[in-house]
């Protein structure tokens, strides 16, 4: 017994597995996607020498599990890695220099690892699963003279180890949440 669709007849189509999809819409839910109630698949037909009836399935546009945050443009991308940037510069940091990114996953992680690296910098990123006193020693055993954090992460740091940065930067609106006066940027 052969199914009609590995014979490849025409109209017969693939059907996806309950299970798989159960996982596809908890791994949605664990990542703060949209579940759609709908999706689509391409079937696509090629010659494979050992398989000519063979076939590829391919997600559609429509996956099951969408991230519906916030959409930025190329333009967009590129304006808030020059803001980064400059908030890096302007605090005294060089080419060389570490910045750690202490953040939960969201569209200004992104572009704050881009802006340090494409500075030359050295992203020194950071699971957001440490306790105080582990974040605390990654930080000062990295030698990073700055920090991109996000508002739940920040508040599990020493007042310390605020001041012993450069600059720290709010990943959620890529705001100044720490400065050193300029007078003291030299001393690390």
């Amino acid at each position: 017994n052969v199914c009609p669709v590995c014979l490849g007849l025409p109209g017969a189509l693939p059907v996806p597995n309950k299970r798989a999809i159960e996982s596809i819409v908890k791994a949605g839910l664990a990542t703060n996607c949209e579940i759609q109630r709908h999706s689509m698949f391409y079937r696509k037909h090629y010659f494979y020498p050992d398989m000519a009836k063979n076939f590829q399935t391919t997600q559609g546009p429509v996956a099951f599990a969408m991230y519906g945050g916030e959409e930025l443009s190329y333009a967009e991308v590129g304006t808030r890695v020059k803001h980064v940037q400059d908030l890096l510069i302007g605090a005294g940091l060089k080419a060389g220099d570490k910045v750690a990114l202490l953040s939960s996953n969201m569209p200004n992680w992104c572009v704050s690892y881009l802006a340090v690296t494409s500075a030359g910098m050295v992203a020194v990123p950071i699971l957001p699963d440490f306790s105080t006193e582990e974040l605390e020693m990654i930080i000062a055993h990295s030698e990073a003279k700055a920090l991109m954090v996000s508002d739940k992460l920040f508040a599990k740091l020493a007042k310390s180890t605020i001041e012993s940065l450069h600059i720290v930067i709010r990943t959620k609106n890529l705001g100044v949440i720490a400065s050193r006066p300029a007078a003291e940027k030299g001393a690390v």
